[in-house]
């Protein structure tokens, strides 16, 4: 950097020194908690603007607070940046344990701190252990010699000076043992100890004091209030205190203002405080609720953030408004193993085991329409949890720790024993025959299958099943036959067992001839034919009755998805070009039809246990978290459309109200509607044939032909502008304004062009090869770079003002003009003035970096390697923020119109598609949760930053997206933190610092709690999601059923497809597939307007297809 260039400076009121082993456990992470206390503590309007005792005016604020977890990017040069941290604080707050006495980093930290002359602001928080000041140390010792004793300029500790530390205490009380950071958390661990309820309270009160007590003994010592209490690891008179009458946080705080202060000209200090202790205070609860959103919790993140939407902060009013748009998304499950947790039938019902905490399961039942904890079911109680299962009734069975098969009935809420092991080895369910009569047993001890009538302790058929087998059990729909498949890594074997009550049971072996470890079998209706499949291009038909097998001929077709049709004569197949229609008896094919299926082939789900039987939600796992995850919600999805694989390019205009697609002849540009898929599809006829078109900011679209020739267009009226313009264009500048272009002429010339007539009003000539160059979009100046260097040249006079002899790989200017940045193949970037002509700063990066300015010049985007990047002030040269990941093959990389936001694709898993983040530009922080998730072709902001077109190139087409920004609807900030209050159930005391369970009755308001079956299908779009899929019945073209496939979440768009799918020949199997998921969501909609209109359209294709057999 430049001498004289001014340094970027932050202060801190207060730095944080711990061991992160005291930050990890959850319940008792003391440094967040401690940062969060000091950050957001409102300090009573009497103090503020008074002076202190040591002739300082108290601020309204304590902020900000240094905390390296917080403050620090994860590759931040942690040395320089903490002891710079150091030098800027006022005052060191140590977490005191014996893990922080013994931390190198943290007594260097205490040092450090000292030498400066500021040991007297120094204060310790005990977490755990004892100070220990006599001459014998143990295990406990929590005060490391650094504290315990003076140090000299020098850093050096003088062991025959002894220093006292104040100290505030937050230990369990009478105790050593480290405490809790909330009550709540505290209250478990004392019902985990099996207290009484009298007991519980009392120690909860007792140790609510000790908590408010230690918080204030440290914000009195930071704001310099004379607390003579206050003293240094005296626990005997805290717990004098602790005995007396209990005080609130609130009455503390009063006695303290009650304290003599000098008042001189507070009252306009005091003003001025107040708005910005507003304003830093609306960052500490956004960043709290960030930080805790972290930890997979939305409750309590959602009370932080809609307190600072409430106090003025707007990334929290924009991440208020992405948390509302996903709150149908995900809701967790507490506790529950995904693995064990099934779905009913009916897929009203949600069941699974809940791990306790001390190594018990109990079975829980949860209603999955509503997303609502049922209940805990009695008499379920296991160390060993197994799958529970439902039979067609809903009942629900599972083996509990007594060798017990509980049966129970949620209409009634009984449970029943009904079956009863005399064995001591234990057993797990395997299956439960759909009416209930029959239980599958795997006996553990003796290596056995077991089938038992329910409410019979005997066995009626057993099967050797090895210990490390994979076994499956499937029954037939009328429950007189199961399919039982056991398989390892030497081979498969079977058995058709028919099942009878009163006679002895009767099994037949199989030998199947199919190799893996992976089915997926189906009865037929009547219940006479098996179909299984393996790899999806592995298909056998069994029969039930002599277990003789028939391989379909699918010739090793990849299918999906593949079932028996109504009638049981035929099995229907479905793949991404369609379905195919084969004989049952023979596995011969009869027919074969090209639809373009990849959407629905991707709707329709193979039965899964993983999802629900109407296909509308699933169990999702996120960090060891189980969630039932809602499926197809669109709350930030406008619209949908699908283009045929033979369009050339595909892009929105700049409203993102249309699509632009350039047709294979490359002459013609058709325009959609997003909202209502209205195709002009001759809307834009070339002068020449196009090799790409793109699109302006102003709606002007330009067409480049293999020629090079630039012509440009109005993408609302049709109608060309200016005229056909013949280049050798490689890459064409635009002017800030998007009235002139400029592009190459030849090798050694560029010119410059208005677009509206066409008219060159420059041209640029030197004698040897251009080589590679670039132009700010002022045209003031050309950067040209070559093997032999790079020279900067003012265009107007050719004057060079700039030289090096670097191997550039990039090149950028400002869009304000100002600035310019290079990189070179040794992995620098140097920003340079272009009023000055000289080098601002340095930036080390990678060879060919990422190099982004904001639009208004004040902020450069840089790698800092192939997966992270920096933000630079320009003016000071220096980076600043978190440290920013990104995407390695990014689409979206772009900063808002005003420079507040970074909008990229980036992924947060290496298993999950990447996703749109939107990052807040003076911090680096996020501002969005992700949204619009996927492997897309091109990405485009719109819309004045409201919108994101996305494309995706799929097996059959296009694919293109239209979606909301979080942020755009403008909502009144008390309406929208209500609205996040209300339906997360916790709200933020702003008198105490405490989340509390909200239970408001106040009506949502939002857009995003309307219907999302009957709502407008975006904030402000006049056409209702109905009315979207109304113009597309019934399905008469391959456009429709793609369009229509696209809302496959909604019941009115099943039934659709379920009658379009009654008139087609051999597709019975998938109307009835659709007439059944669709029966099934209609349980969970409440709408009766939209379930007659459905069951109406259900009716029409259940009558087509039983005309068509």
């Amino acid at each position: 950097m430049e001498q004289g260039t001014p340094r970027f400076e932050k202060r801190y009121k207060a730095f944080i020194s711990y061991s992160h082993a005291d930050n990890k456990e959850q319940g008792r992470k003391w440094a967040d908690w401690l940062h969060h206390s000091l950050e957001t503590y409102q300090i009573p309007a009497e103090l503020v603007g008074q002076t202190n005792q040591h002739g300082q005016k108290i601020p309204a604020q304590i902020y900000p607070v240094f905390q390296d977890e917080k403050e620090l990017s994860a590759n931040a040069d942690l040395s320089a940046s903490l002891q710079n941290a150091l030098d800027h604080a006022e005052f060191l707050i140590y977490l005191s344990s014996p893990r922080s006495a013994r931390s190198v980093y943290v007594q260097e930290e205490i040092k450090h701190f000292k030498k400066t002359g500021k040991g007297q602001n120094i204060i310790a928080l005990i977490v755990r252990g004892e100070p220990e000041y006599g001459e014998t140390q143990t295990e406990q010792q929590c005060f490391p010699d650094a504290l315990r004793f003076a140090v000299d300029a020098d850093g050096q500790i003088l062991y025959h000076q002894r220093e006292e530390a104040l100290a505030a205490d937050v230990r369990l009380p009478h105790s050593t043992e480290e405490g809790f950071t909330s009550v709540e958390a505290y209250r478990r661990h004392l019902q985990e100890q099996g207290l009484s309820s009298a007991q519980i309270k009392q120690k909860a009160e007792e140790y609510q004091e000790r908590l408010n007590l230690a918080k204030l003994k440290i914000i009195s010592g930071i704001l310099g209030v004379p607390l003579g209490e206050l003293t240094k690891r005296d626990q005997a008179y805290q717990l004098e205190r602790i005995k007396r009458k209990n005080r609130t946080i609130k009455r503390v705080a009063a006695a303290i203002s009650a304290l003599a202060v000098t008042a001189t000209g507070a009252g306009i200090y005091a003003w001025n405080q107040k708005n910005e202790a507003q304003k830093n205070l609306a960052q500490s609860l956004y960043a709290s609720g960030i930080n805790k959103l972290a930890q997979n919790e939305y409750g309590d993140p959602a009370a932080y953030i809609a307190a600072a939407v409430r106090n003025g902060s707007g990334n929290a009013t924009q991440f208020a408004e992405s948390m509302l748009a996903i709150k149908d998304d995900m809701v967790l499950l507490p506790n529950m193993q995904s693995a064990n947790t099934v779905f009913s039938p009916d897929g009203r019902y949600v069941a699974g085991f809940v791990d306790d905490g001390i190594g018990r399961f109990n079975l829980q039942l949860w209603d999955a329409h509503t997303r609502q904890k049922i209940t805990d079911i009695a008499q379920t109680t296991t160390n060993s949890p197994g799958k529970p299962a439902f039979d067609n009734q809903n009942r629900l069975y599972v083996v509990n720790g007594q060798n017990e098969v509980v049966r129970y009935q949620p209409d009634t809420q009984q449970s029943s024993v009904v079956y009863r092991s005399a064995a001591t080895e234990g057993f797990a369910l395997s299956g439960v025959s759909p009416d209930g009569n029959w239980l599958v047993l795997r006996q553990f001890g003796q290596d056995v299958l077991s089938v038992v009538f329910s409410g019979d302790n005997t066995p009626r058929w057993n099967m050797a099943i090895p210990q490390g087998d994979i076994a499956t059990v499937l029954f037939s729909p009328d429950s007189q036959t199961a399919l039982v498949l056991a398989y390892n890594n030497s081979g498969n074997s079977g058995q058709i067992v028919h099942l009878n009550q009163r006679q002895p049971i009767r099994a037949q072996a199989l030998k199947l001839p199919l190799s893996g470890t992976s089915f997926s079998a189906r009865f037929s209706p009547d219940g006479k034919s098996i179909l299984l499949s393996a790899g999806g291009n592995t298909h056998v038909l069994l029969d039930a009755q002599n277990g003789q097998s028939q391989p379909l001929q699918t010739q090793g077709k990849f299918y999906n998805w593949v079932a028996f049709s109504p009638d049981n004569q035929s099995v229907t197949a479905l793949s991404d070009q369609g379905y195919d229609v084969y004989d049952a008896r023979t596995g011969g094919l009869k027919t074969a039809h090209a639809v373009p299926m990849d959407r629905l082939r991707r709707a329709l789900q193979e039965n899964s246990p993983d999802i629900s039987p109407a296909q509308t939600q699933r169990l999702a796992v996120l960090n060891r978290q189980t969630y039932l995850q809602n499926l197809g919600s669109r709350n930030l999805l406008i619209s949908e459309q699908y283009f045929a694989p033979s369009v050339k390019q595909l892009l929105a205009d700049a409203t993102g109200t249309h699509l632009l697609a350039l047709q294979a002849d490359g002459k013609t540009i058709a325009k959609v509607n997003v909202e209502t898929g209205a195709n002009q599809k001759n809307f834009i006829t070339l002068a020449e044939a196009a090799d790409y078109f793109r699109v302006l900011d102003n709606g002007l679209l330009m067409a480049v032909s293999p020629q090079k020739t630039v012509s440009f267009y109005d993408t609302k009226t049709a109608q060309s502008v200016g005229k056909p313009v013949q280049t050798q264009a490689r890459r064409i500048i635009f002017d800030k304004d998007n009235a002139r272009f400029l592009a190459r002429t030849g090798d050694n010339s560029f010119a410059i062009w208005n677009i509206r007539d066409g008219a060159e009003v420059m041209r640029y000539n030197q004698e040897g090869s251009l080589g590679n160059f670039i132009t700010d979009d002022g045209f003031k100046f050309v950067l040209m770079a070559g093997k032999q260097g790079w020279k900067l040249t003012e265009l107007a006079g050719k004057k060079t003002v700039l030289e090096g002899k670097e191997d550039l790989t990039s090149g950028i200017f400002s869009p304000d003009g100002r600035w310019l940045a290079v990189s070179n193949s040794a992995g620098q970037a140097d920003v340079y003035d272009l009023a000055k002509h000289k080098k601002q700063f340095s930036v080390p990066t990678v060879a060919a970096p990422i190099l982004r300015f904001s639009p208004d010049g004040q902020i450069l985007l840089a790698s800092e390697n192939v997966k992270r990047m920096r933000l630079w002030h320009t003016a000071t040269g220096q980076p600043y923020g978190q440290v920013i990941p990104v995407f390695t093959d990014t689409k979206l990389l772009q900063f808002s119109v005003d420079s507040s936001k970074l909008f990229l694709q980036d992924s947060t898993d290496a298993n999950l598609a990447p996703s749109i983040k939107v990052i807040d530009t003076a911090s680096g922080n996020l501002i969005s949760l992700p949204f619009a998730a996927g492997l897309y072709n091109s990405m485009q902001l719109l819309d004045a930053d409201s919108r994101i077109a996305t494309v995706q190139k799929l097996p059959e087409g296009y694919q293109a997206q239209i979606w909301q920004v979080p942020g755009g609807q403008k909502l009144n900030p008390e309406q929208l933190a209500t609205d996040l209050e209300t339906f997360y159930g916790r709200k933020y005391d702003a008198q105490t610092g405490a989340i509390n369970n909200y239970d408001g009755k106040k009506q949502f308001s939002t857009w995003y709690f309307q219907d999302i079956y009957t709502r407008p299908i975006a904030p402000n779009s006049q056409t209702t999601v109905i009315q979207a899929i109304e113009r597309l019945l019934p399905v008469e073209n391959d456009d429709n059923l793609q369009l229509l496939s696209a809302y496959f979440y909604h019941p009115l768009a099943r039934a659709g497809l379920a009658e379009y799918f009654s008139r087609q020949p051999g597709a019975g199997a998938l109307s009835a597939e659709l007439v059944r998921l669709t029966r099934l969501q209609l349980a969970g909609i409440g709408d009766a307007k939209l379930k007659q209109q459905t069951e109406a359209m259900l009716a029409q294709a259940e009558q087509t297809s039983g005309k068509s057999h």
